[in-house]
């Protein structure tokens, strides 16, 4: 998973995804484009006996409409409050899923932009997403009163070194609840794993620095490894300054009470994380 989630428990109601991103291990994965669905009365038992607040763990659940809007409707009236990913061309399109969505207790949306470039975007399988309707997609989703939430990956082969800026302003001028960095990782089976080796720019086999955070394992094509690294981190380091941490805290009360606490446990990780690392 791309997101920390210090709200609540997860729920899973479906499996795969039909898209092709050449980085992602998901779909490069036997049977997991396949998409599974499980029936939606046992969703439903499941989620009564879990927490008031919980996260859907499906890599996305924008995928088949029909299932996600019925489930949608079985959930009105639970009284609970849920996190869940989905993509940004079908959430800004669909006003009966989002309206459903909030009924239901959505209280945000995970979202993977994955880039501000659209070049990068279009050469690894990412067509859909628009830069272009991103502020519109995102302002419908809020609209609604849920909050977006969004992941970013760096070291495509269209980035240059002012990515980083763009991104962060990007994240500033669309309100973003919050904002998550990843290094781009070739994951073995992956295409653009595949790319990268008969390119000769894979740079470890050692596995365990395979996390998209810590390392960088190949040749960015207009950056150093170091640079990509070094920037990652200071982007990460700026949205966490205590004045924007402060700034994005206030601005979740919009959103509800319930963002406005997943913020803040949020930050609170992220700076316990920053005294204690794991691994």
């Amino acid at each position: 998973m791309y997101y920390p989630r210090e709200l609540g428990l997860g729920i899973q109601a479906t499996r795969g995804c039909v898209y092709g991103c050449r980085f992602c291990s998901i779909t490069n994965m036997k049977y997991r484009k396949v998409y599974r669905k499980r029936p939606i009365s046992d969703v439903i038992k499941e989620i009564r006996k879990t927490s008031k607040v919980f996260a859907f763990q499906d890599a996305t659940l924008t995928i088949d409409l029909k299932y996600t809007k019925e489930l949608f409707r079985n959930m009105i009236g639970l009284n609970k409050k849920f996190v869940a990913m989905g993509n940004i061309h079908v959430l800004g399109r669909d006003d009966e899923l989002l309206k459903l969505a909030s009924e239901a207790g959505c209280i945000a949306w995970q979202i993977g932009f994955e880039s501000i470039s659209q070049k990068s975007l279009d050469s690894v399988g990412k067509k859909e997403n628009k830069v272009k309707k991103f502020p519109e997609w995102i302002k419908k989703i809020q609209d609604y009163g849920m909050a977006v939430e969004g992941s970013f990956i760096f070291g495509f082969d269209y980035d240059t070194l002012d990515i980083f800026a763009k991104t962060d302003e990007f994240i500033r001028k669309n309100n973003l609840k919050m904002a998550y960095a990843n290094i781009l990782t070739p994951y073995p089976g992956t295409p653009i794993y595949t790319q990268f080796e008969r390119e000769g720019r894979i740079l470890t086999k050692d596995w365990s620095k395979y996390d998209g955070h810590n390392y960088v394992v190949f040749k960015p094509r207009n950056m150093t490894p170091e640079e990509l690294l070094i920037n990652v981190r200071e982007l990460e380091e700026n949205w966490h300054k205590t004045l924007r941490s402060a700034g994005r805290i206030i601005r979740s009360i919009n959103f509800g009470i319930y963002n406005f606490f997943d913020v803040i446990a949020v930050e609170l990780g992220w700076r316990l994380n920053k005294v204690n690392p794991q691994g």
